[in-house]
């Protein structure tokens, strides 16, 4: 069995389970679009992978079972023979993701707690990169690794040390420091033609690439890890931030806000967001590789709320200028084919030519039942997106209802 014929026979459960395990190794075989459409549909068909929706794909075990049967080798990681005593710093219980909130109202709401409970708050760029954290004992770097637990985690101390800074002196005796990873946008194609023309093709993947294997030194200047956490340097986000960067600490772009300048008005509230939060932080982080905007209090110790895996002392704010790209067309024909798992289903559309300037005449859709509980035939109109520079993904459910909800806001303004 190959990749390209699991793929080929719509055996969705172990591509998404070798999609996160390549992702997390920097060889990524599918676009982020891609790979977001599996797991919602998946979601849907397959509840019982439950323990992978609600994890990071850097805490899943390594499939070794899944990727014999590919004939791949697993990637090594690091051995707690070694070390052990500093690894123990960085090891991790269990990751922890941030709620997404991808509409003004949803965004309103979360304002006015930070109101009600009157918490100053931090706005900063949330980084598409690679989590990296790093060890420093006495103000001195020693060890950097990705996020992983348990032994399964890269050691990147070698290659982490070529971008970050030898010593922070202001640190604690031991102080975990974390960030994102990352290789500048305009350096890809220098990499992919000089190391491997099918690699290097994310600033992410790109990212876990130098940091897993060396490169040449001079190579070194594309890469870039920006931190947003210092554990124990102080009380409060801002003065964490003002600590690392007086060490020349590369940070995420942000800005300090007091509670007290959130408008109640939810029509003022939403000029004020736009203006002040959204168009700055886009600004300010022009050329990083983002996903949104993270609101969090600025008070560490604060503790909050957890529920799940989401705490309330923070928020993602994914619209405006990080909102996802999509298309609209109106159903001509439906094309169903049985697979050896699943049905095979493919709406035509009348063709138009997408945000991207390609021509869309088919939109995959997986199931049949995703067609019926949304209501779509021949003559309704259908939301898509573009993945991997030429597959159309329906968007349906929960997600469709965002998204109309949010044109009808568009359209009032």
């Amino acid at each position: 069995m190959t990749l390209r014929e699991l793929i080929s026979n719509h055996d969705y459960k172990n591509v998404y389970i070798l999609a996160r395990y390549f992702y997390r190794i920097g060889e990524p075989f599918m676009e982020d679009g891609m790979y977001d459409t599996i797991e919602r549909n998946l979601k849907i068909m397959m509840p019982e992978l439950k323990e992978y929706f609600e994890r990071s794909y850097d805490d899943d075990p390594v499939p070794f079972d899944l990727l014999r049967s590919i004939d791949v080798e697993p990637a090594r990681f690091i051995s707690l023979s070694n070390k052990s005593e500093l690894y123990r710093y960085l090891d991790e219980e269990k990751s922890t993701s941030i709620k997404s909130v991808v509409s003004y109202e949803e965004a309103y709401e979360y304002f006015m707690f930070l109101r009600r409970i009157k918490q100053d708050f931090v706005a900063s760029l949330k980084m598409d990169g690679n989590n990296t954290k790093m060890l420093y004992v006495d103000s001195e770097y020693v060890l950097s690794l990705s996020r992983g637990r348990k032994g399964e985690a890269f050691d990147f101390t070698e290659n982490s040390a070529k971008v970050m800074p030898r010593f922070i002196s202001s640190a604690n005796k031991y102080m975990k420091v974390t960030g994102e990873s990352f290789v500048e946008q305009e350096a890809l194609e220098y990499l992919r033609n000089k190391y491997n023309k099918e690699k290097y093709r994310t600033c992410k993947s790109a990212a876990i690439s130098m940091l897993r294997v060396a490169h040449d030194r001079k190579d070194y200047k594309y890469l870039t890890t920006r931190v947003f956490m210092a554990e124990g340097l102080a009380d409060t986000i801002d003065e964490m931030f003002r600590k690392l960067e007086s060490d020349g600490v590369k940070t995420a772009p942000h800005k300090l806000f007091s509670w007290k300048d959130i408008p109640v008005d939810i029509e003022e509230f939403r000029k004020w967001l736009k203006q002040e939060i959204f168009d700055y932080i886009y600004d300010v982080g022009a050329g990083i590789p983002s996903d949104g905007v993270v609101i969090e209090v600025n008070d560490l110790l604060w503790a909050g709320e957890q529920h799940d895996q989401y705490s309330n002392r923070q928020c993602a704010l994914k619209f405006e200028q990080w909102a996802f790209h999509y298309d609209k067309g109106i159903i001509t024909d439906i094309k169903i084919e049985q697979r050896r798992v699943f049905k095979s289903v493919r709406v035509v559309i009348e063709p138009v030519t997408t945000y991207d300037g390609c021509e869309a005449k088919y939109i995959n859709s997986f199931d049949p039942s995703i067609l019926i509980k949304n209501d779509l035939c021949i003559g309704k109109e259908v939301y898509f997106e573009r993945n991997s520079g030429a597959v159309n993904i329906l968007i349906h459910g929960e997600r469709l209802s965002t998204l109309k909800c949010s044109e009808e806001d568009t359209e009032l303004d």
